[in-house]
């Protein structure tokens, strides 16, 4: 979890993408991974999150410290006129996503989402199209 220029503390979090996940349907699921071929697809699938100072603010040795909250500004706004942020923010923020680091947890995500959609049963008018199904 960086901080970035101003103090903020962000990080992202896959967790309401995998609880839909959880839920969808195979079609929905298998869509969605259809559309996210790499790890910076799912910039706009995940939560930007950020942490309120209050009286544990975040810091080097505890980055987890503060009570996180999801961000008014999503990933998409970052570079756009709709981001309230300091351009020095969002070049930080971009920087970090796009660090090996970072990308490795997305592709990460990108794989638990596909053994996701291989538990899921598939639909109907494909089952017995496999040679492995009789």
């Amino acid at each position: 979890m960086p901080q970035l220029p101003s103090g903020r503390h962000i990080g992202i979090s896959q967790d309401r993408l995998y609880d839909w996940a959880e839920q969808a349907e195979f079609a929905a699921l298998s869509e969605v991974l259809l559309n996210a071929q790499a790890p910076d697809d799912l910039h706009d699938l995940i939560d930007l999150i950020e942490y309120a100072d209050g009286s544990a603010p975040p810091s080097a040795d505890e980055p987890d410290q503060g009570e996180p909250y999801l961000s008014e500004v999503s990933i998409r706004d970052i570079g756009s006129p709709d981001c309230p942020w300091p351009e020095a923010d969002q070049q930080a923020l971009l920087t970090w996503l796009h660090s090996d680091r970072t990308r490795g947890w997305l592709e990460e995500t990108l794989q638990e989402l596909r053994a996701m959609l291989a538990d899921k049963s598939a639909p109907k008018a494909t089952r017995g199209m496999r040679k492995d199904e009789h």
